[in-house]
């Protein structure tokens, strides 16, 4: 498939003879030129020669496995070269044949605009099925159809007029602007082919303009060899060809991609709804019905859209909801059989004297099923959390006494890696909280503060009052701290925000437990830390209304 595609190409056998053929092909068709001023047709017959080079080197750089889905860019890209060499060279030698200039044949240049916007446009993509594609085709067909009414002759042997060349001319910026819309929206062996089109057109569409204003400026001969500025851009396209083996790399994030490959489709729907006003001015009904037509493409396509990315959204959503139950499933069944392994390693160590061999692997039993019991209660806290089935019994309480309790708790953990605890002061604040809940805040964060705290720091908690309605429990520490980088992921699951002094690594779930707790008890957690010079956990919660001296 298209993602499994590599994002090279073999290297194009014979590259120096492919050179050598397109160069070969410009100075013929400069050297005519010039040995043959009286012959007009030149030029664009050479230009007619260098279209089939282009759609022959399109062909031969054309992936070859049977199921690449993308392959049928490379062939549209055929087509649109070969109606392009074909309209140079019936718009170049008709008049030589007939004796006099057919307007009509100028619009040779619409079904190749036609093939490209097929190709340029990013809706497209393999994975979106035939039923976007058809929609696409058909607005790109209204497309055609607008540019063919503008820019139509009177009869078709009359002249073409200053505004029949600006549209003509407009269609090939459109294409360009497609092009670069295309180019960043793809990816993959696609991407590449979309890159050399993109130049090709971008480079057209600039000599083509600058061509016009230089010849109508300075009335140079028709049959100049200057002319051969037109060969820029299709040299630029086998020269691509030839020699890029590989695409440049997209480098934007996956909502960015799928985002900007609405804005092909809505900027064909603007332009088409333009051309259509300009077709009605001139008093035609078809501008009427392109435009209704352009409009109802369209919304179809973006309901189609809307549909299909609201059932991949409930499809996803119901994964989720099965891989949670199943998790909590896998969860309890661990859980119970671990805890019996961790109560008789308790039994055994409490039996009696055991020969020191023996009594170390008992407490290692002892210590890794202790673990992972905290692990797996943690697993299931976060999945209470995320059904909203954790309630808080919130009451009155003293948030100094839980600062106390929370410290004594950690007290050894602390004494044994030399750091000091220093409780708040005597305080006369009162929050609303669950008393469990905030003891078990307190704790993490405390044990937090020491494990990043090196021997001779402090940890310390202050509380203080915000304002009449907040009040804020502070866990200051002199520790390593932490970095923007880190702090940008802190709350996020099994995320790791470097090596503990003391102690050894947790889980990376504590702290998203402790956020999950403090919005359950209608509170906020922040952290604010600097590296080398230690972190502030703030807890925010909801004062009391009437505070009481302790």
């Amino acid at each position: 498939m298209a993602d499994q595609e590599p994002d090279t190409q073999p290297p194009l056998d014979h590259r120096g003879w492919w050179t050598a053929a397109l160069i070969l092909c410009v100075a013929l068709q400069v050297g005519v030129t010039i040995a043959l001023p009286d012959q007009t047709w030149s030029m664009g017959v050479g230009l007619g020669f260098l279209c089939c080079l282009c759609a022959v080197l399109t062909i031969v750089t054309t992936p070859r496995p049977a199921d690449f889905p993308g392959a049928w860019r490379w062939r549209v890209v055929t087509l649109g070269f070969v109606f392009w060499g074909v309209g140079w060279w019936a718009a170049t030698i008709t008049p030589a044949l007939i004796g006099r200039e057919l307007a009509f044949l100028n619009f040779g240049s619409i079904p190749r605009q036609v093939f490209f916007l097929i190709v340029l446009l990013p809706s497209g993509e393999e994975d979106q099925g035939w039923a976007l594609r058809v929609l696409d085709v058909s607005q790109t067909l209204l497309m055609g159809a607008s540019l063919t009414l503008l820019a139509r002759p009177i009869t078709v042997t009359a002249p073409l007029t200053a505004g029949v060349v600006a549209y003509l001319y407009s269609a090939n910026v459109l294409l360009a602007l497609l092009a670069i819309t295309s180019f960043l929206t793809q990816r993959g062996r696609i991407r590449q082919l979309i890159f050399v089109l993109s130049v090709t057109l971008c480079t057209y569409a600039v000599t083509t303009i600058i061509a016009v204003w230089v010849f109508n400026r300075y009335g140079i001969d028709r049959n100049s060899p200057i002319w051969a500025f037109g060969d820029a851009a299709f040299i630029v396209y086998a020269s691509l060809l030839i020699w890029t083996d590989k695409s440049p790399r997209s480098s934007r994030p996956v909502t960015w991609l799928r985002t900007s490959r609405h804005v092909s489709p809505l900027m064909v729907t603007a332009v088409l709804l333009l051309m259509a006003l300009q077709i009605s001015h001139r008093g035609s009904l078809w501008g009427a019905l392109i435009g209704i037509g352009g409009l109802l493409i369209y919304a179809v396509r973006t309901t189609l859209l809307n549909d299909r990315y609201l059932a991949e959204r409930d499809r996803l959503i119901a994964l989720e909801a099965k891989r949670a139950h199943a998790l909590i499933d896998i969860v309890h069944e661990i859980r119970s059989p671990l805890g019996s392994v961790v109560l008789n390693a308790s039994l055994l160590a409490r039996a009696g004297e055991l020969p020191q061999p023996q009594r170390n692997w008992v407490d290692q039993i002892h210590t890794g099923g202790t673990r992972v019991t905290t692990l797996l209660n943690d697993i299931l806290d976060l999945e209470r959390l995320d059904a909203g089935l954790v309630d808080a019994d919130l009451t009155e309480c003293n948030p100094r006494t839980i600062a106390v309790d929370a410290l004594a708790v950690v007290e050894g953990q602390a004494r044994t890696f030399g750091v000091t605890l220093m409780p708040p002061h005597d305080s006369d604040q009162r929050v609303i909280a669950d008393r469990g809940k905030l003891e078990r805040v307190m704790v993490n964060l405390a044990t937090n503060a020491i494990r990043f705290t090196p021997t001779g720091g402090c940890v310390i908690i202050t509380i203080d009052s915000i304002d009449a309605v907040r009040t804020a429990i502070t866990v200051t520490d002199t520790g390593s701290g932490i970095s923007a980088a880190g702090q940008a992921v802190l709350f996020e699951r099994f995320s790791h925000v470097g090596t503990p002094v003391n102690g050894i690594r947790g889980s990376g779930l504590g702290l998203s437990i402790c956020r999950g707790l403090m919005t359950a008890m209608n509170g906020t957690l922040t952290i604010d830390s600097e590296p080398s010079r230690g972190t502030r956990a703030v807890v925010i919660l909801p004062s009391a209304t009437e505070p009481r001296r302790i």
